[in-house]
């Protein structure tokens, strides 16, 4: 008798471990699902092939298309013949989407390029599975250039709210990997996706901080995990979390600190076209620090450190001349994930903290989402508007 009791003891044991397991699991993960593929992504990693004069494969071309290139492109381990040639005296640019070997039923267009004068074209790639793939394309001489402008969009879970939200990949092999990953989530639900809007790595939602724990090959569920602590700068009103750095000497800092000062973070590149601009910050931030405000300027280090001249000094003779600044280099096998927390916009960022640590200004950005290929608006202040802010913010 006395073993049985002992068995179901432990068996109640056993349960209760394993609601506790399963409800902690519930209250500090957020699931995703995207079902709904769309074009419209901002241009991701970019992959290039060599034209031919000759197709590798036997293909039906359009009669009218002449001094034609041929090439071809692969995305999940599927490829796709693609040719490039002139239409009544203009670039014209055929893919074989449906893999039919008939370049004339595909669905492609074009729309000009946010950066170049140049034309890109829109195409649309069904794999063997059935699914669809967006992808953006362009010649430069003899070489074609393409990558993934593909989302997938859908609904984010999160306790009892849901949140319209989208996943693209930004590699271009059109598989879902969580290192390589866009993550897109109407916070302020008004029906699109706004500048801080969005993610990678982690998330910020309401009040809580997520890390992406796995998402699925296909993009089409997701799984956030809870962190601990803040690991990402908030937006605009919010408490900055606690980032440790290492200054030019490897010593420790953090730019939260300290406490009860107000605090400037001033983002750049350090290369030789960056020099001017930097200089005339440095210079009017020098200033700023005299009056009890801490100044942190991160670099990120690039050809200064491999070609120093006049006009690109090494950092070590910055800190030499702006000695009441915190120079923090950024080296590159630290800049992605300090871009990621910072939420860091390039070539050039400024941030503001109050001395209560909430961040009350940041550089702003919106997106613009209108056409297939879409762009960031980065409105970094002039050095007189950002002086004018803190001379009104120290009278308050």
């Amino acid at each position: 008798m006395q073993l049985t009791v002992s068995k179901r003891l432990g068996l109640i044991i056993l349960l209760l471990a394993l609601w506790a397991t399963i409800y902690f699991a519930q209250s500090t993960a957020v699931t995703g699902q995207f079902t709904d593929t769309k074009p419209g992504m901002f241009l991701t990693l970019t992959h290039s092939v060599t034209l031919k004069d000759s197709p590798v494969s036997s293909l039906y071309i359009p009669s009218n298309l002449y001094n034609v290139k041929f090439g071809q492109i692969t995305f999940k381990n599927e490829t796709f013949d693609v040719v490039i040639g002139l239409k009544n005296g203009k670039e014209t640019l055929l893919i074989d989407g449906n893999r039919n070997k008939n370049l004339s039923d595909d669905i492609i267009y074009s729309q000009t390029s946010p950066i170049t004068d140049t034309s890109i074209y829109i195409a649309r790639l069904t794999f063997n599975d059935g699914s669809y793939y967006y992808i953006a394309l362009w010649r430069i001489k003899d070489e074609l250039y393409y990558c993934g402008i593909t989302r997938k969009e859908g609904w984010l879970y999160s306790g009892d709210k849901k949140y319209k939200a989208a996943v693209a990949e930004t590699d271009s092999d059109g598989w879902y990997t969580k290192g390589n990953i866009l993550f897109m989530i109407d916070l302020n639900e008004n029906g699109k996706f706004d500048g801080p809007e969005f993610f990678r790595k982690y998330v910020k939602i309401e009040s809580e901080y997520y890390t992406i724990k796995s998402i699925t090959r296909n993009g089409e569920s997701i799984i956030l995990e809870k962190n601990a602590t803040s690991v990402l700068v908030p937006f605009v009103g919010e408490q900055f979390p606690n980032i440790l750095l290492k200054d030019i000497n490897n010593k420790e800092v953090d730019l939260s600190k300290p406490i009860g000062q107000w605090k400037v973070i001033y983002f750049n590149f350090l290369s030789a076209s960056e020099i001017p601009q930097i200089k005339n910050w440095l210079n009017t931030l020098s200033n700023f620090s005299k009056e009890e405000m801490k100044i942190y300027a991160l670099f990120g280090v690039s050809s200064c450190e491999y070609s120093p001249s006049k006009k690109c000094p090494k950092i070590e003779e910055l800190e030499n001349e702006y000695e009441n600044i915190t120079i923090i280099p950024i080296n590159n096998k630290d800049l992605d994930e300090l871009t990621i927390r910072l939420r860091l916009l390039y070539p050039e960022t400024i941030m503001l903290v109050s001395p209560n640590n909430t961040l009350v200004y940041r550089t702003p950005a919106g997106v613009v989402t209108e056409e297939a290929i879409w762009k960031y608006t980065i409105t970094m202040p002039t050095i007189e508007q950002f002086s004018h802010l803190i001379e009104t913010l120290d009278k308050n």
